[in-house]
């Protein structure tokens, strides 16, 4: 995906600083108790990921995650925040470019209380959005593996405090 002006983006000294958000949206269904997550498969992509983008100039991290949650899953309820997952940081370069490219994602933890239908916006560049058993999603996640086991975690923390 290509950035936008309005994305929070600087670059110093051939350099590249992003800022990103996004996570983890679980669904439990009430009767079996099997636990879903909703995950993207990017096209080109062999695996599949959290659905998260970068952030607007001015907009919140948890804002962000928000907003990229629901636009990449396709979503019309707004999901429920469980909690602040916390911060990856990381770096990368391109084929396209000699820049060192310096990524900080914010993570977060939501829930929906219904298994709302999915849609993969093509506008996105996503091929599929998808619902996952909790095991199935860890086996195919391509990367967020032990931030998937700590969101669950979280998940289930809050729900027993609300029960």
């Amino acid at each position: 995906m290509q950035p936008r002006q309005a994305d929070q983006i600087k670059v110093k000294n051939n350099n590249i600083y992003h800022r990103s958000a996004g996570g983890f949206v679980f669904f439990e269904e009430p009767k079996s108790c099997n636990l879903f997550v909703a995950l993207i498969k990017p096209e080109n992509e062999v695996g599949l990921f959290i659905p998260k983008g970068h952030l607007k100039v001015g907009e919140s991290s948890r804002d962000a995650a928000e907003r990229e949650i629901c636009e990449e899953l396709s979503l019309h309820k707004k999901p429920t925040l469980i909690a602040r997952l916390g911060v990856e940081n990381y770096s990368f370069n391109t084929d396209d470019t000699e820049n060192k490219n310096f990524k900080k994602v914010s993570l977060f933890v939501f829930s929906l209380a219904s298994k709302e239908k999915l849609t993969a916006p093509k506008s996105e560049n996503i091929d599929e959005s998808l619902w996952v058993e909790f095991d199935d999603a860890y086996n195919r996640l391509t990367y967020d593996k032990d931030n998937l086991i700590k969101a669950r975690e979280l998940f289930y923390l809050s729900k027993n405090r609300t029960s």
